[in-house]
């Protein structure tokens, strides 16, 4: 049982959660600094390099995604290890991953890479948002709780989409220095390490009492929703892309430009999704945003145009960001003891489907054709507005804007 913290006490810990977010921010910033210049190169590099196929790209994304189902083990780790040591050991390991993708040769080699560096990357994902949901309750009291968590954690996604166009201008201006493609991955890891270091000087998360992992009926509508949204990126992030590569032939430059602006859209969408979180609720941004997506998908799958293409994929990314309902929505229904080892799970979860929706997807690709996966993503989309309907009540969505107020 927690012991009440005098008021001084609580000014300090406020105090030390306000110095802590600049370094925590400082971590996000480094890993999408490393990311963006790791996806303006590796899908034209695995094909140009390695002559990937469908199927094997599918393959390597499973395995890189089988990283995120240890997210139960990293819950029970956040119970015994401190969450900045927890956060920093895992940009560390993303940069050894990312830097020995520029020696693969082989497809084996390249989804081992992609295992090390995910493993660090699935690692960090669950902790950022803690660690960011922790720093906001304790920098705020009373009614802000929820209001802060939803500001804070879209401030690190600004962050985050900021650092994605300035890896992506890193990549253009390095390329002609090392030596072709395979030279980008070594300094994208290094970035991801140097975030590392810096994450060794964060101090002050509190950590949960005891070890275990949270998996409770009332978190239900997290779990299922996490399920959805796995295979919902999946798509996005493994086959349009490599899509373009793939189908279109479209040069590094372009896609690396592609990537920028995409990146810019996510930055001026994740600046304004906590501010619709708080005033509409979390089951109107996820059913909203699902509706959009179904057209999104079946442009995919319809269109022969390299130009509609990219569009759609900008459309796409900048509503993946309404994704951090699901974090908040579990934020102002969880206590503190839970988040850790609640949101480690919605990541396993989600997780079981981004391993079998690449395999699937893969196979789909080279038996009936890319454009039967773009026609799934409009069911998966489907899927996911039907399960905000029904399992988030519109009574909870009604009252986040008085939450809102009291911030």
């Amino acid at each position: 049982m927690a012991i009440e913290a005098t008021p001084e006490r609580r000014g300090q810990l406020r105090e030390a959660a306000w110095r802590s977010l600049p370094l925590l921010i400082g971590g996000v910033f480094a890993l999408n600094i490393s990311q963006g210049m790791y996806n303006a190169v590796f899908n034209n590099f695995a094909v140009g390099a390695l002559g990937i196929s469908p199927l094997q790209i599918g393959v390597v994304e499973a395995v890189r995604e089988c990283s995120g189902l240890l997210c139960l083990v990293v819950a029970a780790l956040a119970t015994r290890v401190p969450l900045p040591r927890l956060a920093a050991f895992a940009l560390l390991m993303m940069g050894i991953g990312m830097a020995l993708t520029g020696h693969a040769n082989t497809i084996v080699f390249l989804a081992m890479a992609s295992f090390v560096w995910g493993l660090g990357f699935h690692t960090f994902a669950p902790v950022q948002s803690t660690l960011g949901l922790q720093f906001a309750t304790r920098a705020t009291t009373g009614g802000e709780r929820a209001a802060r968590g939803g500001t804070i954690l879209s401030r690190m996604g600004s962050v985050g989409s900021l650092a994605g166009p300035i890896g992506t201008l890193i990549v253009l201006a390095i390329l002609p220095m090392v030596g072709g493609l395979r030279g980008v991955f070594l300094p994208a890891g290094a970035v991801a390490f140097a975030g590392g270091l810096g994450l060794m000087l964060l101090r002050g998360a509190p950590q949960t009492d005891r070890p275990r992992w949270v998996i409770r009926r009332k978190y239900l509508p997290y779990y299922v929703l996490t399920l959805i949204d796995g295979g919902r990126k999946q798509i996005l992030i493994t086959f349009v892309v490599f899509a373009l590569v793939e189908v279109y032939h479209a040069p590094v430059e372009l896609v690396a430009i592609l990537l920028f602006a995409s990146s810019l859209l996510t930055l001026a969408a994740s600046a304004q999704v906590g501010r619709i979180i708080r005033e509409k609720g979390e089951r109107w941004v996820l059913v909203v945003a699902g509706c959009l997506l179904i057209p999104i998908f079946a442009g995919y799958a319809l269109t022969t145009s390299e130009a509609v293409m990219m569009a759609l994929y900008l459309a796409d990314n900048a509503l993946f960001t309404t994704n951090v309902a699901l974090t908040t929505w579990v934020h102002r229904h969880a206590p503190e003891a839970d988040l850790a080892p609640t949101l480690a799970v919605g990541i396993t979860v989600n997780h079981v489907s981004s391993v079998l929706v690449p395999l699937v997807a893969g196979i789909l690709w080279e038996t009936a054709g890319y454009h039967v996966i773009f026609m799934g993503g409009v069911l998966i989309a489907i899927a996911g507005v039907i399960c905000a309907l029904r399992l988030l009540p519109r009574a909870e969505a009604a009252a986040q804007p008085s939450a809102s107020a009291a911030g």
